[in-house]
């Protein structure tokens, strides 16, 4: 349970910014996240335009995730020196996420076309290592994220169904639609379902595979309806009022 409140800590700002970058998408939005200059040596002028159009959709997505992630390092870091100093990266963060996050700067500084993350380590790191700080950490953050409860509970009502659905239907959905109504339902539905049970398959529990439908038959109605209303609002909608009854029913059963 912890992991699942760790896991979407703090993601409440991403909302208002990935709901700018993928709600409000128009046909040629993306166009704003490709400097001119790159594009032009690149030569995306000589692309298929179909494919470079769901391309800078998805880039837009991608503004949104790696601004978030952003955010959350800075407010690692402004709490973290405040409480520590200059060595809060030595003193505060496991030494597995160090050395994974040196490791990775070392390898990507061998590729010379990819783009930089900054100066600072913490840049390296994956949103899972900025949770496991957190949480290895926690007595300092506990002000800010004081209620585990309540966290769990908007966690599960607000943040989850915003951010799954501006991945499955928002992002898996809409590059898949142009090319088949039918396959971007079904996709998206069948990538939804499968999220929820991934880990208990890979640790070898095999009943969980009946889940599928049941988690895949919500997915296909968000899909739906996001499908026939043109808005990602409706599935939002649908996915919280499904979470909030189930915890009600988890609370008071």
């Amino acid at each position: 349970m912890e992991d699942q409140i760790y896991s979407f800590v703090l993601r409440g700002n991403l909302t208002k910014v990935a709901m700018e970058k993928t709600q409000l998408l128009k046909n040629n939005i993306g166009s704003k996240y490709i400097n001119s200059e790159i594009a032009e040596h690149l030569s995306i002028n000589l692309l298929d335009d179909g494919h470079v159009k769901i391309s800078k959709k998805m880039a837009a997505v991608y503004v949104a995730i790696t601004s978030f992630e952003n955010m959350v390092r800075d407010f690692i870091e402004k709490t973290l020196s405040e409480e520590k100093g200059e060595e809060w990266w030595k003193t505060c963060v496991s030494e597995a996420i160090r050395k994974k996050a040196e490791s990775r700067r070392k390898e990507e500084e061998k590729i010379k076309w990819h783009q930089q993350r900054g100066d600072r380590i913490l840049n390296y790191t994956e949103m899972g290592d900025l949770n496991n700080i957190i949480a290895q950490n926690w007595e300092k953050f506990e002000d800010y994220l004081n209620n585990g409860a309540l966290l769990m509970a908007f966690q599960s009502v607000i943040l989850a169904p915003i951010l799954e659905e501006l991945l499955f239907r928002g992002l898996v959905f809409r590059s898949l639609r142009d090319k088949s109504k039918w396959l971007a339902i079904f996709a998206s539905s069948f990538l939804f379902g499968f999220l929820h049970i991934y880990s208990a398959l890979f640790a070898g529990d095999l009943s969980q595979l009946i889940y599928l439908l049941s988690y895949g038959g919500m997915g296909f109605a968000f899909s739906y309806a996001y499908e026939k209303r043109k808005t990602i609002c409706v599935p939002i909608l649908m996915h919280m009022i499904n979470n909030l009854v189930a915890i009600v029913l988890l609370v008071f059963m």
